[in-house]
């Protein structure tokens, strides 16, 4: 990208994205369309002039980023996220711009949830801000951080995706999805199952050749017919079943296996009948011996170092002060430590509960450097997870898409997505959209009906 931005938040204005472009590359009929009749989908911006260049402030406001809503879509909602986002790139001829000027990043993306349309930074700029590979990057992310609960869908989007992408085709290859209601029980109605989608046609913006992508994995394995049922053991087993016509054959038990039987029947009668006779005298019965090698199961006697092991136990100078090592092939029966559990949970990186309320003790926030992770609640309309960590359907004050923690080079940082209730940092209301940092100790509050948490950073 050939202008930098920087992010900017005040508790007037909310949060801010700021760059500056030369005066000699300023779009003079561009700016004067946008000024005087910005069009829906441009995020709203002020300027002005300093140092020979022109300094360009866009107000992000109510506005998330596109990114923070990633989730599981109904097939309608699906169909119309894609529309919001490529309908512009199509449209700009009727605001005089450039469809190179649209800052074509999905960081830059941003989304209103009052009229669910997907706003732009664009850029009043003669010089190129983005290019084929960036629309090419664009949507790939897209269809990496949006899913869908209709597969058929799904792997629709990701076939012309991986072909040659034209957002015309694409754009009307979704309008049959677009018209797909739900009903009362909040099932989805079936969508057409497959759609033709032309090779080539003629837009604004050049085709290009989409290569194939480890993300989309789960499209090849549905192209390759994986579907194949597997035999489980249950039914590999009906085969020895007795059915009608099938011969078996009996053969009688003979030979040293029909002894070593009758031997053994023999032993046990045997020790039946000394257990009789010990009761009949009513002795008391022996202590129970403690068997050696017990605490793996297994016997000195039947083990492949008998000899050697229990020579070591006859001599109290050789015994050791801890267990002996199991052999090679043998796992030694535990029982898990539920204390040692709770003291790794606490210890994690996270938010922890310090209100009174019935809600989970420890939000774990296990994400690397430049990662993000959604905090919401679960949404029954979709029934399918949208955030990394949802609070119970019935939580109060808590949004379905409430906030987002992210991790940087600085550390830890929370953004507000606007929520209803809000999201509280050491009592004080965070001010949309705007991310603040996070220090260890914050009080951090989900809404205003209990949800307190403090911050906790274990480095």
């Amino acid at each position: 990208m050939i202008y930098e931005f920087h992010s900017d938040s005040d508790f007037q204005t909310g949060a801010t994205l700021i760059t500056k472009v030369p005066e000699s590359d300023i779009d003079e009929k561009a700016l004067h369309t946008l000024l005087a009749s910005p069009p829906r989908f441009a995020l709203p911006f002020r300027h002005r002039n300093t140092d020979g260049h022109v300094e360009f402030t866009y107000l992000i406001g109510k506005n998330s980023k596109l990114v923070y809503m990633s989730g599981q879509f109904t097939p309608k909602d699906y169909a119309e996220l894609w529309t919001s986002a490529l309908s512009p790139l199509l449209e700009y001829d009727d605001w005089f711009l450039n469809p190179y000027s649209f800052v074509l990043d999905s960081e830059f993306l941003y989304y209103d949830r009052n009229d669910k349309s997907i706003k732009y930074v664009y850029v009043p700029s003669t010089r190129r801000v983005s290019d084929n590979s960036s629309l090419l990057k664009m949507v790939d992310d897209i269809s990496d951080h949006f899913r869908v609960t209709d597969a058929n869908l799904e792997n629709t989007v990701l076939r012309a995706i991986r072909k040659d992408f034209n957002p015309t085709d694409f754009i009307s290859m979704l309008k049959p999805y677009l018209s797909i209601s739900t009903g009362a029980a909040g099932i989805q109605q079936s969508a057409p199952a497959a759609l033709h989608i032309p090779d080539s046609a003629n837009t604004p913006i050049q085709t290009f050749e989409k290569q194939p992508s480890p993300r989309n994995e789960r499209l090849a394995k549905t192209e390759k017919g994986d579907s194949a049922p597997i035999s489980s053991p249950v039914q590999d087993s009906a085969v020895l079943l007795k059915r009608p016509g099938d011969i078996f054959i009996d053969i009688p038990e003979t030979g040293k296996g029909k002894k070593e039987r009758e031997k053994t029947k023999k032993e046990k009668q045997k020790a039946k009948s000394s257990v009789k006779d010990i009761k009949t005298k009513k002795t008391p019965p022996p202590k129970p011996v403690k068997e050696k090698g017990g605490l793996f199961g297994v016997k000195k006697k039947d083990h492949p170092m008998g000899m050697i092991m229990g020579a070591a136990a006859e001599s109290p100078m050789s015994q050791p002060s801890h267990a002996p090592i199991p052999p090679t092939g043998m796992q030694p029966t535990f029982e898990i430590d539920e204390t040692q559990i709770e003291c790794d949970f606490q210890d994690a990186t996270g938010f922890r509960l310090i209100s009174g309320s019935d809600l989970p003790q420890k939000i774990v926030v296990q994400i690397g450097m430049g990662s993000k992770f959604s905090i919401g609640r679960f949404d029954a309309a979709v029934g399918a997870r949208q955030s990394d960590f949802e609070f119970d359907k019935n939580t109060k004050a808590v949004s379905r898409h409430h906030c987002v923690v992210e991790r940087s080079q600085t550390g830890y940082s929370i953004v507000d997505l606007g929520s209803s209730a809000g999201t509280f940092i050491n009592n004080r209301r965070m001010v949309p959209n705007a991310l603040h940092p996070l220090n260890n100790g914050d009080k951090v509050s989900f809404g205003s009906a209990g949800a307190d948490y403090v911050w906790e950073n274990i480095m």
